[in-house]
């Protein structure tokens, strides 16, 4: 289980949705559901909260942050329905969806949810019920975690690519490393802080799993995602 031996150093890879035809049956690489805003909510009402929380969080985006996270209520979103881009997507447990919204991560089977949920994961997230058209049998989740800014990455140990430069690089400042970040590719991630998390979703780095927890949702058959190579040690 995922609450072992918390104090050893762990090691994490970047996990993405798939965009792969084969898996999504998406043949342009696209997305595989959609919301429609006039469509995918029960009432105005619920459709307003949705909408308020997503702006909130534009305007203050303390408020995805992991010390300061604010997590939508729950029990003001009943349920969303999302509808597929095309007639004939796949079934997977993660799943790509239009528009992304700040705060807010993946689209993911009940199935998924269920092994991420008994690993170390933060105690504030978002989680809303989804409704899929054509898979009314099936239960998923619309899900956010908590971001940790790019502040809090240990830029001396870290590794980077400058795709401008084609060399790796290190930095010794946020203020030289922020100079050129839109350059950077990472490869060796560290960070100046330990968090007991095995999802850990770093601001404009992505979602990091453990080691432990990709091996589990792959004995689970879990699918719809890829493994990137990014590595991030914490």
């Amino acid at each position: 289980m995922g609450a072992n031996n918390i104090e050893k150093k762990m090691r994490y890879k970047k996990l993405d949705v798939s965009y792969d035809p084969v898996i999504t049956g998406i043949n342009n690489g696209g997305a595989q559901l959609e919301l429609k805003e006039n469509k995918s909510f029960i009432s105005k009402e619920e459709k307003n909260k949705f909408n308020k929380y997503i702006d909130e969080n534009l305007n203050n985006r303390d408020r995805v942050f992991l010390k300061t996270f604010k997590s939508i209520n729950e029990e003001q979103i009943s349920s969303i329905k999302y509808y597929p881009t095309r007639k004939k997507i796949k079934r997977t447990d993660f799943i790509s969806y239009l528009p992304y919204e700040l705060g807010l991560n993946y689209i993911i089977s009940e199935k998924a949810y269920d092994i991420i949920k008994t690993y170390r994961i933060p105690l504030l997230l978002n989680k809303i019920n989804i409704d899929i058209e054509g898979w009314e049998n099936d239960k998923f989740y619309l899900i956010g975690f908590p971001m940790i800014p790019d502040t809090e990455i240990d830029l001396e140990k870290s590794i980077f690519y400058d795709t401008q430069r084609n060399e790796k690089v290190k930095f010794k400042s946020y203020q030289d490393y922020n100079e050129i970040n839109f350059n950077l590719v990472a490869l060796n991630l560290f960070l100046l802080n330990k968090y007991h998390y095995d999802i850990i979703n770093i601001q404009g780095k992505g979602m990091f799993f453990s080691e432990e927890l990709i091996y589990a949702l792959k004995e689970n058959n879990i699918i719809g995602f890829e493994i990137g190579e990014i590595i991030l040690e914490n």
